[in-house]
């Protein structure tokens, strides 16, 4: 063989082995950059999920305390039984227990349907009345404010249903579903 074409040969093969080397280097620093994001997302996902979980706890002490200063209002209005309830994000978090065991309450399909700054569109929590009369699949809308009341009443075999707005800021609320006796209506 002639020198030139020795210089051509290890010329080419330098030139592929630098091609490779390059294209390993691109190859791997691409699979670094993908993790690196894949861990920005996580991380970024931890950080939305630690936020959403602190404003829950933050949701359910409000209530709580909500619930122990309204406790005779609330019990005199709704002599029936009430639950108090956060909404944030449209999910509903419930207080820990209703006012009284004489209605059973089960928020499993209760729901946000729509929230606005003007009214919130809730399907009630199903509620099971003594004599096991029911209440459930019932949606109502409710005019966004603090201190109002709905004022489109579901009676059921003589109970009537009702949700009021405790507190309403910036899409995090508290309310009230309640109920009382259909004689009890007029207070």
């Amino acid at each position: 063989m002639q020198t030139g074409t020795i210089w051509i040969i290890a010329g080419y093969s330098i030139i592929a082995g630098g091609l490779f080397l390059g294209s390993l280097i691109v190859h791997y620093g691409n699979r670094i950059n993908q993790q690196i994001s894949e861990q920005n997302i996580l991380d970024k996902q931890k950080n939305s999920e630690n936020i959403i979980t602190n404003q829950i706890k933050e949701l359910k002490n409000e209530v709580v305390k909500l619930q122990k200063v309204n406790e005779k209002e609330l019990s005199s209005q709704f002599s029936g039984g009430y639950q108090l309830f956060g909404v944030i994000n449209k999910q509903i978090i419930p207080s820990a227990k209703p006012s009284t065991e004489a209605i059973k309450i089960s928020w499993s399909n209760a729901r946000i349907l729509n929230i606005t700054n003007d009214f919130i569109d809730i399907v009630l929590p199903d509620a099971v009345f003594p004599g096991n009369n029911i209440l459930n699949n019932i949606a109502i809308r409710v005019k966004n404010e603090e201190g109002f009341v709905s004022q489109g009443t579901i009676v059921v075999s003589g109970w009537a249903s009702f949700v009021k707005i405790l507190k309403s800021d910036k899409g995090k609320i508290i309310a009230v579903v309640g109920y009382r006796k259909i004689e009890n209506l007029k207070k």
